[in-house]
């Protein structure tokens, strides 16, 4: 009866002890199996917010590239338009050049004509207007001037009928009788005493200078001084204007010049 009783009690205390044993395996297992899934959650997390944040970068050089290449776009498309534009000037400033430069000369051309037609409807011309006109164009001013006297009597003065016409200056401040000299064949010049009789303004003048035959031996016959010259210093310029009549001019309208 001892035996089977020790026997129940070597069995039963080895039952223990593996049953220990197994616990205490288990909860090694448990153990390591949760420090396993411990280490490895994070390390899954951290991969993932790796992968979101390169995926955002990335994102963001994508967008950063867009926009790149729209500036480079526009940039490209304003320097296009920068050239048309600047095209499209260049015929433009040619084209109002060339209109100018057409309207000046069909204006010149008129004022001559206006020069040459001054006194048309005279009686007793010994000579026609267009014998006795003279014309000059420097410093950009068109200067026609027309000798009165061969085909015009004057007891009190010689007198030159002038008109001007430009596009750049005023005209109308200019003193003309203080710009005049006038010299003779004979040698003989004047450069004072002239009088300017103009109501015109602007850029298109036109008016009587008028010297007093008080200047001349009244006993001389204008005809007789050979050619009579005018010339203007300093109208818009250095360049000289002159007008010039000469002998053979003067003497078909000799009646008329004394």
């Amino acid at each position: 009866m001892k035996r089977p009783f020790f026997i129940t009690t070597i069995l039963l205390i080895t039952v223990i002890f593996v049953g220990i044993w197994v616990v205490s395996g288990n909860a090694d297992i448990t153990n390591e199996t949760l420090a396993g899934n411990e280490q490895d959650e994070p390390a899954s997390d951290k991969e993932e917010l790796i992968a979101d944040q390169d995926g955002v970068i990335q994102d963001e050089e994508e967008i950063i590239e867009d926009q790149e290449n729209q500036v480079v776009i526009e940039e490209q498309e304003k320097a296009i338009k920068d050239e048309v534009i600047a095209e499209y000037k260049d015929e433009l400033d040619q084209d109002v050049i060339a209109d100018q430069e057409k309207s000046n000369m069909d204006t010149a051309a008129q004022d001559m004509e206006e020069v040459i037609d001054w006194n048309e409807s005279s009686a007793d011309q010994t000579l026609s207007e267009d014998l006795v006109a003279r014309f000059d164009r420097k410093n950009n001013i068109d200067m026609g001037v027309v000798y009165s006297n061969l085909i015009e009597d004057n007891e009190e003065f010689m007198i030159f009928r002038i008109t001007l016409n430009n596009h750049f200056i005023n005209l109308e401040t200019i003193k003309y009788d203080e710009l005049a000299i006038l010299s003779f064949g004979d040698g003989t010049i004047i450069d004072d005493g002239f009088i300017w009789d103009s109501t015109s303004q602007g850029h298109h003048v036109s008016g009587l200078l008028k010297l007093p035959k008080t200047y001349l031996n009244q006993d001389t016959d204008i005809s007789d001084l050979g050619s009579v010259q005018l010339d203007f210093e300093g109208i818009g310029g250095p360049e000289k204007m002159t007008f010039k009549w000469e002998r053979d001019v003067i003497d078909l309208g000799k009646g008329k010049s004394k």
